[in-house]
């Protein structure tokens, strides 16, 4: 547990303490006055406007670095002029959980491999994912050790879907047996050169899988 230390315009994943805590929202820090409170854009639930009232407690987490940080607030005050904002009570602590690079989220997401450029994509599922590589399920063999392929899947951070296509590296081969008696390969994959803007989305979706608990 540290003292506060939140940067101004971090994106901010909300969630009701008690109340209903099944309900997920985003807002941005837009304003805070140390020891006093802090102030952030109207509330979006997906992309709908989330409905906050005064007195409500909510548990707020963001991504600083390689760390998920969380931390309890509570609303003072819901504003409309001159724009939609909500004033929140000041954090006394803000508790810190390191995410590694290679920190695994269990998932069950559709995907395209084409283990060579000129061939054809083979129908797979990526059955955990980090910021850094994938486990595979496919119904045929991708590839000795260091055989290159290509994924494409989509994946969706912060209520906004995008579609990824990222190289990567096969790092290991191995086969299950289903139970109508077929076999299925689980190739373990490390992606490599990844884009900027594609390792933050990996980052964000890892980080945002583990604070909501879906992994």
């Amino acid at each position: 547990m540290t003292a506060p230390r939140i940067a101004h315009g971090v994106t901010l994943d909300l969630q009701f303490s008690h109340l209903d805590p099944a309900r997920r929202m985003r807002a941005r820090l837009i304003g805070l006055y140390e020891g006093q409170g802090l102030i952030v854009t109207a509330p979006l639930e997906g992309r709908q406007p989330g409905l906050v009232r005064e007195g409500d407690e909510l548990v707020a987490r963001y991504i600083a670095g390689r760390n998920i940080c969380a931390f309890q607030v509570r609303v003072l005050r819901v504003a409309t002029l001159p724009y939609r904002h909500v004033h929140l009570s000041y954090p006394e602590r803000i508790e810190e959980t390191a995410v590694r690079d290679a920190e695994r989220v269990s998932v069950d997401i559709p995907a395209q491999i084409r283990p060579a450029p000129d061939a054809e994509a083979v129908s797979a599922t990526i059955s955990d994912l980090s910021a850094t590589g994938a486990m595979i399920r496919s119904p045929v063999s991708l590839g000795a050790t260091d055989a290159e392929v290509t994924l494409e899947f989509e994946a969706s951070f912060g209520g906004q879907p995008q579609t990824l296509q990222v190289g990567a590296i096969v790092r290991n081969e191995r086969t299950a047996s289903l139970p109508d008696g077929s076999q299925q390969f689980l190739h373990g994959v490390r992606f490599k050169q990844l884009e900027a803007q594609q390792e933050m989305f990996l980052r964000g979706f890892v980080f945002e899988t583990i604070a909501l608990g879906r992994s």
